[in-house]
């Protein structure tokens, strides 16, 4: 609350909740995004964001298991690749490509393809370098030129 008693969108435990979904989602922790936005759905179904937050989460909730059965790399990448051109259309039938819950997928998506695109053809000290970087998705954008320098010598 700020100094007059008012209600800041801080205090809102919906929205800290889904936001809390939204940070599950984008870990790649479907279960618990899933479990998350129930229970926020029996406070209040209407709030905005969570029908597609819930609709995000479910889709990739429902190939965890396939993915995780697949041999890690081109195997999983390709996988990753096919079920994201699902998930686009998907998303575009619903009208979800515009909700935060899409872009938090899209940041899970494209952050393990690039993990293991880099990881799974590179060894040694340029792979330290590269996990470093995957830590933070923002410093991978933004280090990107440096990460280029780095493999060149």
């Amino acid at each position: 609350m700020d100094k007059n008693g008012q209600l800041t969108f801080f205090d809102d435990p919906l929205l800290q909740g889904i936001n809390e979904a939204y940070t599950f989602i984008e870990a790649g922790d479907f279960t618990q995004a899933v479990k998350k936005i129930d229970d926020l759905m029996t406070i209040n179904p209407d709030y905005p964001g969570l029908a597609e937050a819930y609709r995000v989460a479910r889709f990739w909730e429902s190939r965890k298991k396939a993915m995780q059965e697949l041999q890690k790399g081109k195997d999983t990448a390709d996988f990753l690749m096919t079920q994201w051109e699902e998930f686009e259309a998907f998303a575009q039938n619903r009208g979800l490509v515009w909700a935060t819950a899409y872009q938090k997928a899209m940041r899970f998506v494209f952050s393990l393809l690039l993990s293991i695109t880099l990881l799974h053809s590179m060894t040694g000290k340029t792979q330290l370098i590269i996990c470093s970087f995957l830590c933070n998705w923002e410093l991978v954008l933004l280090g990107w030129a440096s990460i280029s320098i780095l493999l060149k010598h």
